[in-house]
């Protein structure tokens, strides 16, 4: 998005782009402090998760063959989390094991079960990661959607798109919370399609409306004629 913008020269892109992964690690690293604080992870899972992150972002971003995905394939590869989760599920019930353990455990040996929610559980994380990958592999997987994401625009429609992005993600949160608990499966189906919305619309609705909103306009240079 910074690369692709032509209203900042180049040292002002090399700031942002700075600034901005300056913003990232520091997240990053509160967000490492604050699992261990609170011992949710042992340390070697808050190592390998950073890294894993970090290469898997790394990869995505260098492999262009991935923004060139059909449909079907985007699609089955987005589904990949869901299916392996499933499959486990699957079998802890086959061989007799509750898979949702945790919870039970939770509820027992926590100080205060209050802070025990079902949005903590280990398949509502799989739903949430399932939905998010699902719907930027439908987004991504549009021409459409690619070109208004990638289009050069007006600063307007920059600033626009990040408002209309923290805009749905605080309404997805609203959603979120709404949502009834009392069926674990229809609560995490639920929150699978919040999670796969959200992204598909950020990344392709939300573009393509703004570039037809606010088409970028390039002035044509009449030539005098002899």
């Amino acid at each position: 998005f910074v690369w692709q913008n032509r209203l900042f020269s180049k040292g002002a892109q090399r700031i942002i782009v700075t600034l901005l992964y300056a913003v990232y690690i520091s997240w990053v690293s509160l967000v490492f402090l604050s699992r261990l604080y609170i011992q949710a992870h042992f340390i070697d899972q808050c190592v390998l998760g950073v890294l894993a992150g970090l290469l898997v972002g790394y990869v995505c971003w260098k492999w262009e063959a991935l923004l060139h995905l059909g449909l079907i394939r985007s699609t089955l590869l987005a589904s990949t989390l869901f299916a392996t989760s499933g499959m486990v599920w699957v079998s802890m019930v086959q061989v007799g094991q509750d898979p949702m353990w945790s919870v039970a455990k939770a509820l027992k040996h926590c100080y205060d079960p209050v802070h025990v929610k079902v949005d903590t559980q280990a398949y509502y994380i799989m739903a949430r990661f399932t939905g998010s990958a699902l719907g930027l592999g439908l987004g991504l997987s549009s021409e459409l959607g690619l070109r208004a994401l990638t289009a050069p625009g007006r600063m307007l429609r920059s600033v626009l798109a990040c408002k209309a992005g923290v805009l749905l993600g605080r309404t997805a949160t609203i959603l979120l919370s709404g949502l009834p608990t009392h069926d674990v499966a229809q609560f995490v189906t639920l929150s699978l399609g919040v999670h796969a919305v959200l992204p598909y619309a950020v990344v392709t609705t939300v573009p393509i409306l703004l570039t037809r909103l606010l088409p970028d306009v390039t002035p044509v240079v009449k030539q005098k004629t002899l």
